[in-house]
């Protein structure tokens, strides 16, 4: 299930409004990515979202789930 929303933002408050969106979203990703890498020893644990974030779909899950444990993605958290 997907939803579609969208807002009328005043064109002053754009840029504030898009860039504590964009600094939620990465929040969301790193709390997320957090939890893989502390249950990682644990598959059955992290084969499916934290419970608190019951509206991930399992599909995206897998997906970011699958990106997070790649080579490439710890090979770029080892450069930051």
């Amino acid at each position: 299930m997907t939803t579609q929303l969208t807002y009328k933002v005043d064109e002053r408050s754009k840029k504030n409004v898009l860039s504590s969106i964009c600094s939620k979203w990465r929040t969301f990703k790193k709390e997320l990515t957090k939890y893989i890498h502390e249950n990682k020893s644990n598959p059955e644990i992290i084969s499916n979202p934290p419970a608190i974030y019951g509206f991930v779909e399992q599909i995206h899950w897998d997906s970011f789930l699958e990106r997070r444990l790649s080579e490439e993605f710890e090979v770029k958290i080892i450069k930051l």
